[in-house]
């Protein structure tokens, strides 16, 4: 079973803004962002899916 990601606000924050920006971020810049916040890009690309998810509701 996989761990659960706990972040931290300041990473929820930055997430969020870029969020507010563009919606749909590559790969590439998952990976970007995850470096600078200290997150895997598998946890940022989730964290997008689920904004998304939770935007249509």
């Amino acid at each position: 079973k996989r761990h659960r990601t706990h972040m931290s606000s300041l990473q929820i924050r930055v997430m969020k803004s870029v969020y507010s920006e563009y919606k749909t971020p590559t790969i590439t810049e998952c990976e970007l962002l995850g470096r600078e916040i200290g997150l895997r890009k598998r946890v940022v690309q989730v964290w997008f899916q689920n904004a998304r998810a939770k935007d249509k509701k």
